[in-house]
């Protein structure tokens, strides 16, 4: 038995070490955001509540609560981020190149959440954690797409950050540009779950401690009148 764990043992020592090691494997080349010029202007708008809202430039505020953040609820229809962006005019894009939208945490957002955390290299990154767009579809000189918020956005502000992506002879394609949205936009999560549920989850929560004591008495007391009933 002994000498049969031992190897299991090893082999699993073996696969740590191989992991820990490819986990500070340098990654060749990495594509950083500080090496991408501007080169993608972004402009944002909104439908709030089924009604078309322009988006607020002037506000520059990241913290989710804002009183000058635009509000979007996730997994509403009623609720979307339009997007727009094209190719700023002392910049150019080669014809076979396309664009990649993604929607990004603002900084405030990523605050002690590593999960969220931005990395300057791009295949590291996590602040960027929503694709607008999967495929290359998006034209290079200027485009548009729209974007609900699903489900798994939480509370948090936000910003829409574009990519250009252009022909690599090593890589087939990598990123070549970039461009931000001036201004920022929170998504709260919407708690649909009736009130009368809650109640009777609370409820529940109280009563069933009550019920489970009031047993185990009642069971106590009746088991001690039986033994005192037993001739000796």
């Amino acid at each position: 038995m002994v000498g049969s764990i031992r190897p299991c043992a090893a082999a699993c020592m073996l696969i740590c070490l191989v992991g820990l090691a490819s986990a500070n494997v340098p990654i060749s080349n990495p594509t950083t955001l500080t090496s991408l010029k501007t080169i993608l202007g972004v402009t944002v708008s909104y439908v709030i509540d089924g009604q078309t809202v322009a988006g607020n430039t002037s506000c520059t505020s990241q913290a989710f609560g804002s009183a000058c953040l635009p509000k979007l609820q996730a997994a509403n229809s009623n609720y979307k981020v339009m997007i727009n962006y094209n190719v700023l005019s002392n910049s150019t894009l080669e014809s076979t190149a396309h664009v990649l939208l993604k929607v990004c945490y603002d900084k405030t957002s990523t605050v002690d959440r590593a999960w969220r955390k931005a990395n300057n290299i791009l295949v590291l990154d996590k602040q960027c954690a929503f694709s607008v767009t999967t495929k290359a579809t998006l034209p290079p000189t200027s485009g548009s797409a729209t974007w609900m918020p699903p489900a798994t956005a939480p509370n948090a502000g936000y910003f829409v950050r574009a990519y250009a992506i252009c022909p690599n002879a090593t890589y087939g394609t990598s990123p070549c540009g970039v461009g931000n949205s001036v201004g920022f936009f929170e998504v709260e999560q919407v708690n649909s779950r009736p009130t009368n549920l809650k109640g009777a989850v609370i409820g529940m929560c109280f009563a069933g401690p009550v019920f489970f004591f009031a047993y185990f008495g009642v069971d106590t007391l009746l088991t001690r009148r039986k033994a005192a009933k037993m001739p000796r």
